[in-house]
């Protein structure tokens, strides 16, 4: 059932919203509440929030929560699905975090899975700096370009998904070619900015921030998720190493603080 549901996310909005929620639920949020995040009361933005099933879940948690997308479609989709949930007051906006943009102070903010497709990442941290109160918390996610799935070539309905490395091993060109051609996708797969756990972290001073948590997953939780896969972090030790938990970590997780 997990497989088939996974097969078909990408033809509804509604399946892919199904995905972010019961991921965030049911993994990632449990995590940040290990790691001591409470967010009962408190004001959250959703960067990159998608088709708002992640933005829903941290609502449910007590959050007052806001969600920004770069792509009108899925917040259009997002506000529909959310007015259906019963979650009409969460309000998704259409905006560009690497651009300047001021409003609202949040407590809390959310990066998941979005800082690789940034065009400037210590532009886009800087501008992140600027919509947090003091004692903010900062929540970044994303995988390492040079990990066996950090080219994003793991889409449910391609034979790429069961190639780690392909990224790297062919040819620019070739590769885009064996993905599937979908606009949207392509996109996605051409604005990825080749981030690394090392680049990251010379970023993260750079734009005013301190290392509060971080932990780098093996196995990532959404290959529990989707796969029925164990979750595996990385060993402490192993991911000290830089050279090595570049190619072996498929996620790294980030829990930062403004300085």
């Amino acid at each position: 059932m997990e497989r088939n549901w996974v097969t078909k996310r990408r033809y509804s909005p509604q399946y892919y919203w199904e995905y972010e929620y019961r991921l965030l639920n049911s993994y990632i949020i449990p995590i940040m509440e290990r790691w001591g995040m409470n967010f009962e009361g408190k004001h959250l933005i959703d960067i990159g929030c998608g088709l708002g099933g992640s933005t829903i879940a941290f609502a449910e948690r007590g959050a007052s929560c806001s969600g920004i997308d770069i792509d009108p479609r899925r917040v259009r989709d997002a506000t529909k699905i959310a007015q259906e949930k019963g979650w009409g007051d969460i309000k998704f906006s259409v905006k560009d975090i690497c651009e300047d943009f001021s409003g609202q102070k949040f407590d809390i903010v959310i990066l998941r899975d979005v800082l690789e497709h940034t065009a400037d990442r210590v532009k886009t941290l800087g501008n992140i700096s600027h919509l947090m109160e003091k004692d903010a918390l900062l929540f970044i996610s994303f995988p390492p370009y040079y990990s066996p799935y950090g080219g994003h070539q793991h889409h449910p309905r391609s034979i790429t998904k069961f190639l780690p490395y392909i990224h790297l091993i062919l040819p620019r060109s070739i590769f885009m070619r064996i993905l599937p051609q979908e606009e949207e996708y392509l996109e996605e797969i051409e604005g990825l900015n080749r981030i690394t756990i090392s680049s990251l972290e010379r970023e993260i001073n750079i734009a005013g921030f301190e290392i509060v948590v971080k932990e780098f997953y093996l196995l990532r939780p959404s290959f529990k998720f989707r796969y029925n896969l164990p979750i595996v972090k990385l060993p402490s030790p192993i991911g000290k190493l830089p050279g090595l938990r570049e190619l072996i970590t498929t996620a790294a997780f980030y829990l930062l603080r403004r300085i």
